[in-house]
């Protein structure tokens, strides 16, 4: 028993003036229906000596579960008048953030489970409580974190779009693709949304000249956006973005009865070469024949005309290696998050539960 005490005691962060005192037991229809352990506060305590002992309330916190049993802590705390201004206060405990009707690490773990669940009342239906407190709790630890959270600047930066809403209601993420830090969001996806990431780094003195790689798709408005602000960036345009732009306009080949589907399928082969290139040379070089032969074979000039037209940006690859992979996979989660809470009335709350949810809040 005395090793049981000095976990929880431990676990609690309990030092003088509190110790643990009795350990209660409810009993419903003869059996245990949950515990309480009782604090005990040194009745000779004061804050200072110009502080005296005024009353007294009870209080009782719900903490984690012990086995199968809810579990409480319960304490009388004092409350103190300091003889100089006549003001009141009651003693602060270790195991509770002010004002909260649980311990610390109950709410850290409501917060483990909302993280996991992206879903506030999914969370308040495993804990049996009200959604609002759930709410309350994760307001306390994520809404001022969120208003003071900073732009980031890095080397490797990631930007796409993903929706926040049916219709054309969209963010953009920027990710540091050496880590998956989300680094900033901004509201649309248009070259508003890299200026305004820009503007950020620059009023919090971080310098652009950071970023020294830029992935992203085929969107004018980003490449617009990243060309004007960070023209010393060296800009890829994403790997499958590529290849599927490739892959829509051989679609209908495929359906025709007057293509050879085996050269249609060599040739389509063929490109797999293009990302194997030791430097971005050799990759234009090969791009340059790869076209040439979609030109002559299959009369592509749009598809050409458009590979063209984002050449740098597609050989770029076989040296920088960067690609939007890690962003796709993340805009997975994002979707899931905002179909978790039946959607998002505010874009802002949204924001917060995705950089919560992705550990940078």
């Amino acid at each position: 028993m005395d090793q049981l005490h000095a976990l929880f005691i431990e676990s609690l962060g309990l030092d003088h003036p509190f110790s643990l005192g009795a350990v209660e037991k409810e009993e419903l229809d003869g059996k245990t229906s949950s515990i309480t352990f009782v604090i005990e506060i040194d009745s000779s305590y004061r804050p200072s000596k110009f502080h005296n002992r005024h009353s007294y309330y009870e209080k009782t916190w719900r903490h984690l579960s012990m086995f199968q049993y809810p579990c409480y802590i319960k304490a009388r705390l004092p409350v103190f008048k300091d003889t100089r201004t006549g003001k009141t206060s009651v003693i602060e405990v270790p195991w509770s953030r002010k004002g909260s009707g649980f311990t610390l690490l109950f709410e850290q773990t409501i917060l483990d489970l909302l993280r996991l669940t992206n879903c506030q009342t999914t969370t308040a239906k495993f804990f049996n409580l009200y959604p609002q407190r759930v709410k309350t709790i994760y307001d306390a630890y994520t809404l001022d974190a969120y208003e003071q959270k900073e732009a980031q600047a890095a080397q490797k930066v990631g930007v796409d779009e993903t929706s926040t809403k049916k219709g054309h209601a969209y963010i953009s993420l920027f990710v540091n693709l050496e880590n998956g830090q989300i680094l900033d969001i901004q509201d649309g996806r248009s070259s508003q949304a890299i200026e305004n990431y820009a503007t950020q780094l620059r009023q919090l003195g971080k310098s652009i000249e950071q970023t020294k790689e830029f992935s992203l798709d085929m969107s004018p408005a980003f490449i617009s956006g990243v060309q004007e602000h960070f023209s010393n960036a060296r800009m890829t345009f994403d790997r499958f973005h590529v290849v599927q732009l490739i892959n829509r306009y051989f679609k209908p080949l495929w359906k025709s009865k007057s293509i050879d589907k085996q050269l249609l399928e060599y040739h389509l082969k063929q490109l797999d070469q293009l990302w194997i290139q030791p430097n971005c040379q050799k990759a234009a070089a090969f791009l340059c024949y790869w076209t040439d032969r979609t030109k002559d074979l299959f009369k592509m000039d749009r598809l050409c005309k458009s590979i063209f037209k984002h050449f740098n940006g597609i050989i770029n690859f076989v040296e920088s290696k960067v690609t939007n992979g890690l962003l796709e996979g993340m805009n997975s989660k994002i979707q899931f998050i905002k179909r978790a809470a039946r959607g998002y009335r505010y874009t802002e709350n949204f924001k917060r539960m995705i950089l919560f949810a992705f550990g940078a809040l």
